[in-house]
């Protein structure tokens, strides 16, 4: 395939991605925001509950700082995306299944 052509494939990708955040209020989060909140999507079980050490091995965060994850994570929470599901230190979130619209 033409290097144009995959290009133009993964710029429409982009774009579909990006129309979608819009749609869902999710383009006002940062990059890492959106990344840890897609890799918790993604690990999340059927009940939506994820824990963060399986979330920051996600191959999406590979590259994201400890700090940054962290961060991202606490930022995501204060903004109701994600709620803490037991004790404080236990690691285990819930996924909010109702994105602000």
């Amino acid at each position: 395939m033409e290097q144009n052509a995959v290009n133009n494939k993964i710029a429409g990708l982009r774009n579909m991605l990006w129309q979608m955040e819009v749609e869902f209020g999710l383009e006002k989060l940062s990059q890492p925001q959106k990344d840890v909140f897609y890799a918790a999507c993604l690990a999340a079980d059927d009940d939506q509950l994820v824990h963060s050490d399986t979330i920051k091995r996600h191959p999406i965060l590979s590259l994201m700082s400890r700090p940054t994850f962290y961060r991202a994570l606490k930022e995501l929470v204060d903004k109701d995306l994600m709620k803490r599901e037991g004790p404080r230190k236990d690691g285990r979130y819930l996924v909010n299944a109702r994105l602000p619209l």
